[in-house]
């Protein structure tokens, strides 16, 4: 499909920082691709890389399909090479964690990560005055004023942790090369603020970064981005507000709101949605003060209400096809969606792993195996599994077994 007015604008903009906002179905994954390719056409013969950034595997997975169709025309040259696509978290693994973190972290060997699952994490807790102790797993890390914080959720909300203790607790698990996911962002902001030559290597590196699904950008990488901005790189972001989902942890989609308004950050947006009804965009303008303009025409539909008892889930699945054959949609672009995790895995026909402890861990592996292909999820219990019946295993033996996090 030729790219709309909107979508050229962004794609053949000049190099420089700009913020995209996109709604939903506006083809911003097809417009985000060809920006890259474009990037590195004009970058011309810089031996600089330019790499787009997400959230998801399956996102990466998407970008770059989309990426060779596109670049199959293009000659085979090493300018070609010179544009990759990663998940931000497995971007900064590889290039910063993995070779340069232990320095930072004063460990002797490669640091690696932890589930938390890990019986030597018993020895790093986090111990408040009154109460229980706090997993270390469960130790968050924010950025407030320009200053480091920390936090734990609870069911009463967020509560702030002493930050003298907090950093005992995960500058001696650091030591043993060890951080856990949420500490990961930590030990790389730590890492380029402690080691200024890592830094400006990244950013001559990568002099052209792309961060797609900025809204969700929380305080910890936005302050990353910050460095590498500052650094010289080029960061431009893309996303929608209106579409955050990890609001519950800091990302309230305020880097990609006022992005525009630092000097030399050109603005541009995708307003026309090719994907939805126009009813449905109708509601979604009004929610968030949105002028979306949807593509598609008018179509024959509406919502329903079914009553069922629990026994006759079969006759609501058979009810829900009946009404797919007849607008003649595919049951594959369908989908049923449910409130809570337990009761979409009764509706998905899943399965509750029987036994307990390590019984328990390699029956859910063989279900995620058998049942839903998740082979990557699989072989993370199975490592826990054979990993807890181990006696005195070495701390970083799972972690080692599974890889690390952007070798999927």
């Amino acid at each position: 499909m030729r790219p709309s007015d909107e979508q050229y604008n962004i794609i053949n903009a000049e190099l420089g920082p700009i913020a995209v906002t996109a709604c939903a179905g506006s083809g911003k994954t097809a417009t985000a691709i060809r920006r890259l390719i474009a990037i590195r056409q004009k970058m011309e013969n810089s031996r600089g890389r330019v790499v787009l950034l997400s959230f998801s595997n399956v996102a990466v997975n998407t970008f770059n399909k989309g990426y060779l169709q596109l670049a199959s025309a293009l000659p085979d040259d090493a300018n070609r090479k010179r544009v990759e696509v990663d998940t931000l978290d497995g971007f900064f693994t590889q290039h910063v964690l993995r070779p340069h973190a232990y320095r930072t972290m004063a460990a002797a060997q490669a640091a690696y990560l932890v589930s938390g699952s890990e019986p030597f994490l018993a020895n790093y807790r986090y111990w408040p005055d009154e109460g229980h102790p706090i997993p270390i797993k469960d130790i968050k890390v924010g950025i407030e004023e320009g200053n480091l914080c920390f936090f734990t959720d609870t069911h009463d909300g967020v509560e702030r942790l002493d930050a003298r203790k907090a950093l005992d607790s995960i500058n001696r698990l650091a030591g043993t090369g060890a951080y856990t996911h949420e500490l990961g962002r930590y030990w790389v902001y730590r890492t380029l603020v402690h080691q200024p030559a890592v830094l400006r290597a990244l950013a001559a590196r990568y002099p052209q970064i792309l961060v797609d699904e900025s809204q969700d950008l929380g305080t910890l990488h936005q302050a990353i981005l910050e460095l590498l901005i500052n650094a010289g790189a080029s960061v431009s972001l893309i996303g929608d507000v209106n579409q955050g989902i990890y609001g519950f942890a800091g990302a309230d989609g305020t880097f990609l709101n006022t992005y525009t308004d630092r000097d030399g950050v050109t603005g541009y947006e995708l307003t026309r949605n090719y994907r939805s009804l126009p009813p449905i965009i109708n509601i979604a303008n009004q929610l968030c003060g949105r002028n979306d303009e949807p593509d598609r025409q008018p179509e024959p539909g509406g919502a329903y209400f079914l009553g069922y008892k629990e026994s006759e889930l079969p006759k609501l699945f058979e009810s829900f096809k009946t009404y797919l054959d007849n607008f003649g949609m595919p049951h594959q672009d369908a989908v049923i969606l449910s409130r809570g995790a337990d009761r979409a895995a009764v509706l998905a026909g899943e399965t509750a792993p029987p036994g307990q402890g390590t019984i328990a861990m390699l029956s859910e592996a063989s279900l995620l195996r058998d049942q839903q292909g998740r082979f990557q999820d699989c072989f993370r219990l199975v490592c826990r599994a054979v990993v807890s019946l181990l006696e005195d295993p070495p701390n970083g033996l799972s972690s080692a077994l599974q890889g690390a996090p952007h070798e999927g």
